[in-house]
């Protein structure tokens, strides 16, 4: 926590490691829809009026833009994964 307070670039590397690849791989393991974090952090930028802007260098969290970016470029990547769960046999993610 006192490293996100100090070195906000440091908590968004730490926050991307898990959530830009890590997370997706886990939804798509228990069946979710990997576009569906998609919808949700645009459904969440109209929401807030937001675009994501801000002092990006003071943020411990990536932008709901950079993260949606991020996201998009990772459901190819864990749709094998999805379609495995949803017909009940879960795989293990391969790079």
């Amino acid at each position: 926590a006192m490293a996100g307070w100090c070195c906000p670039a440091l908590q968004r590397q730490r926050l991307w490691q898990n959530d830009g690849l890590c997370h997706p791989i886990h939804y798509a393991r228990a069946g979710y829809h990997p576009q569906a974090g998609v919808t949700l952090w645009q459904k969440m930028g109209e929401a807030t009026g937001g675009g994501g802007g801000g002092l990006a260098f003071l943020s411990t969290h990536p932008s709901g833009p950079q993260r949606i970016r991020e996201l998009e470029h990772n459901v190819p990547k864990v749709q094998s994964l999805y379609l495995a769960a949803r017909q009940g046999r879960p795989l293990s993610y391969q790079k």
